[in-house]
C-alpha cells in the first residue's frame, strides 16, 4: 500500500462588492416664537426634501416630527430616513440639498450597506472561490511533486467578514 501523505494548503478570496441598499437621514428644525410658524418654515422645506427624494426612487420615506418649547421659542424637528438603491442617488441627493437648502438642514452622511440575501450569496460564492483556490494550489504541489492528488480530508473556513469595506472569507 502506498504510503499516505499530508498536504495542507489555504484558499482564500477577496470581492469588492458595491452596496445594493443605502440608507439616507436629513434632519430639518427651526425656532421660532410660535409653534405654527416653527411647522410651517419646516414643512415648507419638507416639500421640497420629499419631492427630490421621489424623483430619486427613494424607498420606504418615512418622516418623524416633533415639538419642543425652550424658553420662549419653539423648536420644531422633522427627520426624513429612507433607503435609496445605489451610492450614486444618495451622493446625488446630498449633494443637492448641502447646495439648494440652508444651513436649518442636516444632512447625514449616507450608511450603505447590503441586503441579507446579498451578504449570504456572496459569502458561499467566496467560499466556493477559496475551495477552487485551495484545490488548485494542492494540485499543483502534488504535480511538481509527482504524486498524485487524492480526495480532500479536512476542510476549516477560517476568517471572513468585512476588512476595509470589502467582504472577505
Amino acid at each position: 500500500m502506498p504510503e499516505t501523505r499530508t498536504i495542507k494548503v489555504y484558499g482564500t478570496c477577496n470581492e469588492v462588492v458595491t452596496s445594493d441598499k443605502v440608507f439616507f437621514l436629513i434632519s430639518c428644525t427651526s425656532n421660532k416664537p410660535s409653534a405654527q410658524e416653527a411647522r410651517d418654515s419646516v414643512e415648507k422645506r419638507q416639500e421640497y426634501i420629499i419631492s427630490s427624494c421621489q424623483h430619486e426612487n427613494a424607498k420606504d420615506i418615512k418622516e418623524i416630527s416633533s415639538l419642543t418649547r425652550s424658553n420662549d421659542l419653539f423648536h420644531f424637528r422633522k427627520d426624513t430616513q429612507m433607503f435609496l438603491s445605489s451610492r450614486e442617488r444618495a451622493l446625488t441627493l446630498s449633494n443637492r440639498f448641502i447646495e439648494k437648502l440652508d444651513s436649518v438642514v442636516e444632512i447625514k452622511e449616507p450608511n450603505f450597506g447590503f441586503k441579507d440575501k446579498t451578504v449570504t450569496e456572496i459569502g458561499k460564492k467566496l467560499l466556493i472561490n477559496a475551495c477552487k483556490v485551495a484545490h488548485d494550489k494542492a494540485s499543483q504541489l502534488c504535480n511538481t511533486m509527482d504524486m498524485k492528488l487524492g480526495r480532500c480530508v479536512l476542510m476549516e473556513e477560517l476568517e471572513s467578514g468585512f476588512v476595509d469595506g470589502s467582504l472577505v472569507g
